[in-house]
C-alpha cells in the first residue's frame, strides 16, 4: 500500500487499533478538502479528512467550526457523522465512514419510482423542518453567523464577475443595471423568520446511509431565512425531478410551519430561489472556467430550472430578458463540446 495521506499511517493504525488494508483518495468535487477512505485489515472502514489552509489552523485552535456544528447537530438527533479521532497536528480528522450512496445518487437510480422518491424527499423535508425549531448554544459553531443582504449580494456579483467571462458578447450588458436587480433581489430574500441554516443543502451533501439520511459539509451553517435549504434541497440541478414534485415540495414544507413563518416564506420563497439558483450558476460557471469536469452541465441545468420559474416582483428585466437567454443562447452554442 502506498501511504498518500498527509497524517502519518502509525498515528492512524494507533487511533483504530489495527493494522491497515488499504488507503483511496475519494473523488474531491469542487471541495479543498482531502478525503481518504481508510480499510482495515478486518473489513471495517473509516474515512481520514485532511484539512488545508486556514481550516487546517482553525482545528489546531481547537476552532474549526465542523467539529463544533457537528456536535450541535448531533446533540440535536441530527445524523452526522462520528468524529473518531482528531489529529490537530496535522489537520485532519478520523470520522464515521458514510458509504457512496448520496442523495442525489439514490434518487436518479430511482426514476420511475414516484413512491421512493417521495419517501426520501418526505425524510429530507422532515429534517429542514426540525431545523426551523433549533435553538442555539454555547460553542455550537454556527449561532454568531447569519445569512444578510450584503452576503447574498456578494453572492450574486461573484455570479456576474463569472458569468460574465463566459459570454463574448456580455460586453452589451450593463452591469449597472444587474447591481441594481442584484440588490433589489438580495433585498427580498428577507422576509421572516431565521432559523439554522445549513447553507449547502443538496443532494450531494445527504447520504443514505441504511433507512437514515445523514448529513455532511456543514461547516458554513450558520442564520439564515427560513427556507432557504428547502430551496436548495427542491431546485437542486444535480437531480432530475419533475417540476411538480419541486413545487409540491414548497407546499409540504409552508404546511409544517407556523402561521407567520409560512407567510413569511411564502412571500420570500421566489426570490430564495431565484438567488440560490444564481449563486449555483456562479460557482458553476467559476469551476467551468477553471476546468472542473462536469460542472457545465450544473450550469446548464440550474439555467433551465430557473427560466421555468416566474421572477419574482419587480420582474428583474435585465437579468431576465437579457443576461439568462444571452447565457442560454452561449451554452446551447457550446454543446457537447464543454461538457
Amino acid at each position: 500500500m502506498i501511504w498518500q495521506a498527509r497524517t502519518p499511517k502509525n498515528l492512524i493504525e494507533e487511533a483504530l487499533d489495527g493494522e491497515l488494508k488499504s488507503l483511496a483518495l475519494l473523488p474531491q468535487d469542487a471541495s479543498k478538502r482531502k478525503y481518504y477512505r481508510i480499510v482495515k485489515a478486518s473489513g471495517a472502514s473509516t474515512i481520514l479528512m485532511e484539512l488545508s489552509g486556514s481550516d487546517k489552523e482553525l482545528l489546531k485552535r481547537d476552532h474549526y467550526p465542523w467539529t463544533h456544528i457537528n456536535h450541535y447537530l448531533a446533540k440535536s438527533n441530527f445524523f452526522t457523522p462520528k468524529i473518531l479521532h482528531s489529529f490537530s497536528k496535522h489537520g485532519s480528522l478520523l470520522i464515521e465512514d458514510f458509504g457512496d450512496i448520496s442523495l442525489s445518487k439514490k434518487l436518479n437510480s430511482l426514476q420511475g419510482d414516484k413512491k421512493a422518491i417521495a419517501r426520501l424527499y418526505d425524510q429530507a423535508l422532515a429534517t429542514l423542518v426540525a431545523f426551523t425549531e433549533a435553538k442555539p448554544q454555547s460553542f455550537d459553531g454556527w449561532s454568531h453567523r447569519q445569512f444578510d443582504r450584503e452576503i447574498f449580494f456578494q453572492e450574486l456579483l461573484y455570479f456576474w464577475e463569472h458569468i460574465t467571462k463566459l459570454l463574448p458578447r456580455s460586453t452589451t450588458l450593463c452591469s449597472r443595471s444587474f447591481r441594481s436587480e442584484a440588490y433589489q433581489l438580495a433585498s427580498s430574500c428577507f422576509s421572516g423568520k431565521m432559523c439554522f441554516t445549513h447553507r449547502d443543502f443538496h443532494a450531494r451533501n445527504i447520504f443514505v446511509v441504511n433507512s437514515r439520511l445523514g448529513l455532511i459539509d456543514f461547516q458554513d451553517a450558520r442564520w439564515g431565512p427560513i427556507g432557504y435549504d428547502l430551496v436548495s434541497l427542491a431546485f437542486d440541478p444535480y437531480v432530475e425531478i419533475d417540476k411538480k414534485l419541486r413545487l409540491e415540495m414548497l407546499n409540504s414544507y409552508a404546511k409544517e410551519l407556523p402561521d407567520a413563518s409560512r407567510r413569511g416564506f411564502t412571500e420570500a420563497a421566489v426570490p430564495l430561489i431565484w438567488q440560490r439558483l444564481i449563486k449555483a450558476m456562479g460557482s458553476y460557471a467559476a469551476l467551468t472556467l477553471d476546468n472542473k469536469k462536469g460542472y457545465f452541465t450544473s450550469l446548464h441545468s440550474a439555467l433551465r430550472l430557473l427560466r421555468a420559474i416566474d421572477p419574482p416582483q419587480g420582474g428583474l428585466p435585465m437579468i431576465n430578458t437579457r443576461l439568462l437567454p444571452l447565457l442560454a443562447n452561449e451554452l446551447s452554442s457550446r454543446g457537447l463540446e464543454a461538457l
